[in-house]
């Protein structure tokens, strides 16, 4: 779960990063000279220059491009990473036995998974005492 959190943790970074990173004010002063429905990366990578007034340089662009790209790698990857491994870990948890449980007690919640060639289930038990 721990492992989860910290994917989860990196994801979301990745995530708030690449909105920072195309709101940059260089970024917007690039993408206001690019045409309307080019990408402002992929008109930077292929030698254009912007034609607005006071645009960035084409290498600042260029990286914060590259920056861009890796944080959408980071998000794609370590979100869906984070929360399987999360639901794993809770799972885990909840359906393990503690070592100091009384046998009478029995369990405050059940969780149980069952899977087959034609489709699973999934339940979730919760008892009050």
């Amino acid at each position: 779960m721990v492992v989860g959190t910290g994917f989860l943790v990196a994801g979301h970074y990745g995530l708030f990063r690449l909105n920072d990173v195309v709101r940059e004010e260089e970024m917007q002063a690039y993408r206001a000279g690019v045409p309307q429905g080019q990408s402002s990366c992929e008109w930077v990578r292929s030698g254009h220059v912007s034609s607005a007034a006071g645009a960035s340089s084409p290498d600042t662009v260029a990286d914060l491009c590259d920056e861009a790209e890796s944080m959408e790698v980071l998000r794609n990857v370590a979100l869906p990473i984070g929360a399987a491994a999360t639901f794993v870990g809770l799972l885990l948890i909840g359906t393990s036995d503690t070592v100091d449980r009384r046998a009478d007690q029995g369990r405050a919640w059940r969780v149980r998974v069952g899977m087959g060639p034609h489709g699973g289930a999934a339940s979730v038990a919760i008892g009050f005492f």
